[in-house]
């Protein structure tokens, strides 16, 4: 998981403001993706219903985009406690039995944008695909870099007046795979080229329950 963010914190999300860009448009598209992809179980009528929370942000920071991975790591590393709990959490079915599912997710945010150029063709696509965890990262890379052919799409769609953003969310599904959950927006170009410009980054989760009398 860890290594997986670490690829998405090169690139962000934002269209008119950073903050408010993440908080209004970016996580909502990311959490309707994760939601759809994992259904509650059906209702158990002697308990009270499934339902989820966003935890969110857990970890904050900010850096240039060669350290951010970084510092999204150690983000990450101090946000363990706070999964734990959440995935250890019993409180939200009364005397049912309680079974949690929590998704680990980061936004990036450049401190500034362009306001001399103009993203003549905004647009989102949404990816959602299981994978052993070891693949995420290379076809989350290959997707930024245009290097499959849902990238390469991605890429050529997104003109020279725009950038490419993500805010993106990894659901463990067994020991050995995870679902990815990744909205790559084509938005305002940042301020400052990939090397030097500043990011804001955030850690949050998506806990998701379920209750059952068995």
């Amino acid at each position: 998981m860890k290594s997986f963010l670490m690829v998405l914190t090169l690139v962000s999300f934002q269209f008119s403001n950073a903050a408010s860009s993440v908080q209004e448009q970016a996580i909502p598209v990311m959490l309707k993706s994760v939601l759809a992809g994992n259904p509650p179980s059906a209702q158990d009528p002697a308990c009270p219903a499934a339902g989820y929370q966003v935890v969110n942000p857990v970890e904050t920071g900010n850096g240039k985009a060669v350290s951010s991975s970084t510092t999204i790591v150690g983000m990450i590393n101090s946000a363990a406690g706070q999964r734990e709990k959440l995935q250890n959490d019993t409180t939200k079915c009364g005397p049912c039995k309680q079974a949690n599912l929590v998704s680990t997710f980061s936004t990036s945010a450049p401190s500034e944008l362009r306001s001399d150029v103009t993203c003549a063709a905004p647009f989102a696509r949404n990816f959602q695909h299981d994978f052993n965890n070891p693949d995420i990262e290379s076809y989350a890379t290959d997707i930024l870099r245009g290097k499959n052919p849902e990238g390469a799409k991605l890429n050529s769609n997104c003109p020279d007046s725009c950038s490419l953003y993500t805010a993106s969310a990894q659901t463990p599904l067994t020991a050995s795979t995870s679902r990815l959950d990744m909205t790559v927006f084509c938005g305002p170009q940042k301020q400052g080229n990939i090397l030097f410009a500043i990011y804001n980054l955030t850690v949050g989760f998506v806990h998701q329950w379920s209750c059952s009398s068995k």
